[in-house]
């Protein structure tokens, strides 16, 4: 009879060790397929991520090159400008010269006047118009190259 119960127990024992052994091995492989579901979505994140990182890079480079192109247009205005200030200027010269060569001519004190006040107000313009297209690329810049969904 002992060996009957000895064979039983070590029966017992056998089939306890199977069963947690091949538990053992069902959950490695469920184990292993989640970790390997786990990897999969992080490498889809992943690359989801230098996808949209790649987007805004263009788009930044996009609106610098933009900018470039705006602030290149503006400074050829501000030349257009200044070359016009500039005739504008000799324009007043010549005036003066020739208010200086003949005194005794009406209006010549407010002709001066008006000239000074002209030439102080294209010079504020003219800063102002410079500040002006600046902000405004600023802004264009900024707003293109801003991320969008």
């Amino acid at each position: 009879m002992i060996p009957t119960l000895q064979l039983a127990a070590g029966a017992a024992l056998l089939s306890a060790v199977l069963a947690f052994g091949g538990a053992w091995k069902i959950q490695s492989y469920r184990m292993d397929s989640l970790e390997h579901k786990y990897n999969d979505d992080i490498q889809k994140a992943k690359d989801a991520t230098a996808a949209v990182e790649g987007t805004i890079a263009a788009r930044v480079t996009e609106a610098t090159a933009a900018a470039a192109r705006r602030g290149i247009t503006i400074r050829r205005s501000a030349d257009a400008a200044r070359s016009e200030l500039d005739r504008l200027r000799n324009v007043l010269s010549d005036n003066q010269r020739r208010r200086d060569e003949n005194p005794s001519s009406a209006g010549t004190d407010g002709a001066a006047t008006g000239e000074a006040i002209l030439g102080e107000c294209a010079g504020a313009y003219q800063e102002l118009a410079r500040k002006a297209d600046g902000h405004a690329s600023d802004v264009k810049q900024m707003t293109e190259a801003w991320p969008r969904p």
